[in-house]
């Protein structure tokens, strides 16, 4: 901030005509006068020149931050630093740019002198100098715009996700032949793997672009990609759901040539539901009926979920049964109880909840609920990311997100 201030001066006396500082000086510029102040005194202290400067000072500034994070900051985190480390690099940084500002500035202080401004009196006792209420406003419009462009804009959304995992970033994008994304322009992106992002409509050039390669798209398409991802020797994540048997067995077959992880549902809560249901059943044992209950928005239209789907083959397997011969789906609701060994499931469709499972274990005498709740679909994002991120050092095989969070280190 001081750096910036005394960049600022610099501009403001070195290089801009017309602005001097440590003097008394009538521009004759001003503001309208603000609401509920004076007549008097409601003129602004400063001209445009100063706002010019700051302005100016403000881009070398971020240029400058960008600099020094290549430099300092982003080895440290590359080397996965501490905290303790990571403070004392800060220190001597800051140490650093003040003797440069005093080798270059000097040590005498500066200010920019105009007039002399009172304070007004506002509505409520409140008294303020109309430099303080126009720093104010400004300052609450640049919040409102950084807000905006960080929550509702791609760039801003971006951004934040590079900021959320520093080891990825976006390379490519894979889109249909009509989609409006071929005729956008993607900002270029700085990070692990700087770039200008690839969209097109050719799985060709987007995996020739990026590391590894991520698909959420349709069952129509894993052929395609499958076959795209083997011959460009790129690991995949597939977290697409409705796979039929056929897809399953292609996907296992290209895994013994590329690493592959696939999983109906990337969420880490869900794999950890898996292997909670997996070690009940073998421990409860024979004597508990099981069912699978599960609510989703009321756009999804398979059902059961391909994460239910899941849970009750994982349930089947620790059981040593065929999960198709005992699972029992009615969609009007089970009408009658299950037979013993039969895994039922329950289907709920309404509004726009993102997901949330329950595997119930029941004997005559007891229940037991394990439940998984989604709050936000971004959880799907982010465990896809983690997915990735793991699997790029991987050799080849199939794996599935139980491996990522209990099998890591094989």
């Amino acid at each position: 901030m001081m750096l910036g201030a005394y960049v600022a001066f610099f501009l403001l006396t070195g290089i801009m005509v017309g602005e001097k500082p440590n003097i008394d000086l009538d521009v004759g510029w001003s503001l309208n006068r603000l609401p509920g102040a004076t007549a008097e005194f409601a003129d602004l202290s400063f001209g445009w020149g100063l706002l010019v400067a700051i302005a100016l000072s403000m881009l070398v500034m971020a240029v400058f931050s960008i600099v020094l994070d290549r430099v300092v900051y982003r080895p440290l985190r590359r080397r996965g630093s501490g905290i303790v480390i990571f403070a004392m690099a800060a220190l001597g940084v800051a140490f650093s740019i003040r003797a440069l500002m005093l080798i270059i500035w000097g040590p005498d202080p500066r200010r920019y002198v105009q007039g002399i401004h009172l304070a007004q009196h506002y509505p409520f006792g409140v008294v303020l100098k109309t430099d303080q209420v126009f720093i104010f406003l400004v300052a609450m419009g640049l919040a409102a715009v950084m807000y905006f462009v960080l929550f509702h804009s791609k760039l801003g959304k971006a951004m934040r996700a590079m900021a959320d995992n520093d080891e990825l970033c976006l390379a490519a994008v894979w889109a249909r032949k009509k989609s409006l994304a071929l005729q956008q322009h993607m900002a270029e992106f700085s990070g692990a793997a700087a770039g200008e992002i690839v969209i097109s409509n050719d799985l060709a050039p987007v995996l020739d672009a990026a590391d590894i390669a991520i698909d959420f798209s349709l069952p129509e398409a894993t052929h395609k990609v499958l076959d795209a991802v083997l011959a460009a020797a790129k690991p995949l994540v597939i977290g697409v759901s409705g796979l039929d048997r056929a897809a399953v067995d292609e996907i296992e077959v290209v895994a013994r040539t590329i690493p592959i992880l696939y999983d109906r549902n990337m969420s880490l809560g869900i794999a950890v539901l898996d292997s909670l249901v997996r070690q009940a059943v073998a421990s409860l044992g024979a004597g508990f009926e099981a069912e699978i209950h599960e609510t989703h928005h009321k756009h999804k239209l398979d059902a059961p979920s391909g994460t239910a789907l899941k849970l009750g083959a994982s349930l089947a397997e620790a059981r040593n049964q065929d999960f198709e011969s005992v699972k029992r789906y009615e969609p009007a609701g089970l009408k009658r109880p299950l037979a013993p060994g039969e895994i039922g499931f329950e289907v709920s469709r309404e509004g726009e909840v993102p997901g949330e499972h329950t595997v119930i274990l029941y004997s005559e005498s007891e229940r037991l609920e394990l439940k998984h709740a989604v709050s936000s679909r971004r959880v799907f994002a982010d465990g896809a990311l983690r997915a990735a991120q793991w699997l790029s050092n991987r050799p080849p095989g199939l794996y599935a997100m139980r491996d990522l969070l209990f099998q890591a280190d094989t």
